[in-house]
């Protein structure tokens, strides 16, 4: 992890996968060679204005997940509000912005395995660590996430249950959801609530 002053980067070794499922995007424009791909989580309270190597992807909204947009490799200089983060990005990398006072950059895990789905936790609370649990926390399926972190792990398609749970506090359920082979699903947890956001890929800007 690299710190800049109003930014924070975390980066990690990384196998490029695509994300989207087969049928979505079939008209869509085609994603050129080179790309890696980035989208944007403002945890603030207020809408921030956010570009990428001076395309502007416009406000993004307070509590809202964007989907991924298209990025070519090479030198990465990101402006979200006043602040800036720049760096190199590899063809196939994925990344989430998330805003939360200070920006920071996480490295993502797309599924590696079209016939599983792929879980991914982001702890952005200060608790020191949190777990993945399902089947009325009967089954870990994601354990000891620290603080500013995410991890990932691919699952078999179905019907699940999930929650996030603390050492000593009571657990954050989250409404069933329906996993699909071949997508990937974020869960993020600010300390407080948390939610699941299923993956998608948009190639029109």
């Amino acid at each position: 992890m690299r710190s800049f002053i109003f930014s924070m980067l975390i980066v990690f070794s990384f196998v490029p996968v695509a994300l989207a499922d087969t049928d979505e995007g079939l008209y869509a424009p085609a994603v050129p060679e080179g790309s890696a791909f980035i989208r944007f989580f403002n945890m603030d309270e207020a809408p921030v204005t956010v570009s990428v190597n001076g395309q502007t992807y416009g406000d993004a909204s307070p509590s809202t997940v964007t989907p991924y947009y298209v990025v070519i490799k090479g030198d990465l200089n990101i402006t979200v509000g006043d602040q800036v983060i720049e760096d190199q990005i590899d063809e196939g990398e994925y990344f989430t912005l998330i805003q939360k006072g200070e920006a920071a950059l996480f490295i993502d895990y797309p599924n590696e395995n079209r016939a599983k789905a792929t879980v991914s936790l982001y702890n952005l609370s200060d608790e020191q660590a949190v777990d993945l649990k399902a089947k009325q926390e009967s089954v870990t399926v994601l354990e000891y996430v620290e603080a500013g972190q995410n991890t990932a792990r691919d699952i078999n398609p179905m019907k699940i249950d999930f929650s996030v749970t603390r050492e000593g506090k009571s657990s954050i359920p989250l409404e069933p959801v329906i996993l699909e082979r071949g997508n990937h699903y974020s869960v993020f947890f600010d300390g407080k609530t948390a939610f699941i956001e299923q993956a998608k890929i948009d190639t029109t800007r």
